[in-house]
């Protein structure tokens, strides 16, 4: 038998980050990873976000399959939506500022769409103000500005 001493430390990382989002999914309730170096909090969060991006990535690949049909196409949807916007956790308003927020970022060019979207912007003011500075109109934030996960109610640093 092993003991977690003999674990890769990022292989605690991962696992935690998925026993994180399980815990998540079952109290509907935002947990906040405590007692973890700062270190290994931020690769928790970077863990939970890229969880989060892969069930947004997941949603907005789904394509229509003439073989499969519509029902089951809406069937996948429906399930993938729940995945991503996470309505359990999220209020009305940050499901609504979710989608609003993917549309903004689809109309941008695509590098500039995916610049923004890596930055993890919080709400629309954010994301417009990244695209600000993509487009060379607004100076970069201060390297130590930080923001607050919409899940996960952890400060998160935005470079």
């Amino acid at each position: 038998m092993t003991t977690g001493r003999d674990k890769d430390p990022e292989d605690w990382v991962a696992r935690l980050a998925g026993l994180l989002q399980e815990e998540t999914q079952k109290k509907s309730q935002p947990i906040r990873p405590q007692g973890l170096t700062n270190a290994s909090q931020i690769r928790v969060q970077g863990q939970m976000w890229t969880v989060e991006d892969k069930s947004r990535q997941d949603f907005l690949s789904l394509r229509y399959d003439t073989q499969k049909g519509a029902r089951e196409l809406g069937q996948r949807l429906d399930s993938a939506a729940k995945h991503w916007l996470r309505s359990d956790l999220r209020t009305a308003a940050q499901v609504e500022q979710c989608v609003a927020m993917e549309q903004f970022l689809s109309l941008l060019p695509k590098e500039a769409g995916a610049w923004v979207q890596k930055q993890q912007p919080r709400d629309m003011e954010e994301a417009l103000r990244l695209w600000g500075v993509w487009e060379g109109l607004l100076p970069p934030p201060h390297p130590q500005q930080t923001h607050t996960h919409p899940l996960l109610g952890e400060t998160l640093s935005m470079y």
